[in-house]
C-alpha cells in the first residue's frame, strides 16, 4: 500500500482488537497496530447504525492529542496514533475517532499532530458495567440515612 492509501484522516475510526462486536457489525476493517481501522465508514455512520440496532457508540468530548516527529510522514503519523491509542486504552475506551490531523515538514523532518475523541462501542451506555453492590438493596435505608444526616448536620452547625 502506498502512503496516501494507508493514511488516516479526520473521521477515521479505530476499534481495539478483542472488542466484542455485534452481529450487525458489517463494516470492512483492516489491521492497524493492534486495532481495527474502519475502511468505508466514519464515526457518524457507525453511530447511526449502532443506535438503530440498540447499541451505543458513546464518546467523551475531551480530546486526546499527541505529536510525533520522524523522517517520514507515515512513520510520524503511526507514532502519534500509537501514543493516542495507548492513552485511549488506559482510560478504558475500546475505540477512538480521529478528529484532526496536522502535518508539517521542514526538509526531511516531518511533524504530525493527531487529535482524537475516545469512544466506546457497547450494548450498554455505560463505560463500565455498574457493580451490583453499588445500588441500594432496600428503600428502608433511606430514612435512616436522612435522619442520621440531619443529626450530624445539626452538630456541625452548632445548633
Amino acid at each position: 500500500m502506498d502512503e496516501a492509501a494507508n493514511s488516516l484522516s479526520a473521521g477515521s475510526v479505530l476499534i481495539k482488537d478483542g472488542t466484542p462486536l455485534p452481529a450487525w457489525f458489517r463494516f470492512p476493517c483492516e489491521e492497524y497496530g493492534g486495532w481495527k481501522r474502519l475502511l468505508d465508514a466514519n464515526g457518524d455512520a457507525l453511530e447511526r447504525t449502532a443506535v438503530e440496532a440498540g447499541w451505543h457508540f458513546s464518546y467523551i468530548t475531551t480530546a486526546v492529542a499527541h505529536r510525533a516527529v520522524s523522517l517520514s510522514r507515515q512513520s510520524a503519523e503511526q507514532n502519534a496514533v500509537k501514543e493516542v491509542m495507548k492513552i485511549v486504552e488506559r482510560s478504558g475506551f475500546n475505540s477512538l475517532e480521529i478528529t484532526h490531523i496536522a502535518y508539517r515538514h521542514l526538509f526531511t523532518v516531518h511533524w504530525v499532530r493527531v487529535v482524537a475523541n475516545p469512544r466506546n462501542l457497547k450494548a450498554s451506555p455505560f463505560l463500565d458495567d455498574p457493580a451490583l453492590h453499588y445500588y441500594p438493596q432496600s428503600t428502608e435505608d433511606f430514612d435512616n440515612i436522612f435522619w442520621r444526616a440531619s443529626e450530624v448536620q445539626r452538630q456541625i452547625k452548632g445548633i
